[in-house]
């Protein structure tokens, strides 16, 4: 048997069914969600005690909106301050770093971008 209430969500009344399970007054039921105005109309819900329980109010935080970074390069005034910045910063050894052909091959495998002004 499901349940079928009339819910009010700003200011649009929609039909929310749950189903898949057993429905009696006497069962508490809980329900997740990361909707909060979803939550807040089931809390007021004129049937809310009478035909369904909340057995407790959860909310869920959305998911942080994933932000992306703009790659900008690192940027060098020559080939020392390159190896260098290799050296202390990502402990290579100076012989993996000591021609600029050995450093480019390092800062791809660091998976960097450079630019040497």
């Amino acid at each position: 048997m499901s349940l079928t209430l009339p819910v009010t969500i700003k200011g649009r009344t929609e039909m929310l069914s749950f189903g898949k399970g057993s429905y009696s007054p006497r069962l508490f039921a809980s329900l997740r969600t990361s909707n909060e105005a979803l939550q807040k109309a089931l809390d007021k819900h004129p049937s809310n005690g009478k035909l369904f329980y909340l057995e407790n109010t959860e909310y869920v935080a959305e998911p942080a909106p994933v932000k992306v970074v703009e790659d900008k390069p690192l940027e060098f005034s020559n080939f020392n301050e390159l190896r260098d910045f290799l050296i202390k910063e990502h402990k290579k050894a100076p012989i993996t770093v000591s021609t600029m052909a050995k450093a480019d091959k390092e800062m791809q495998k660091l998976n960097l971008k450079y630019v040497i002004k």
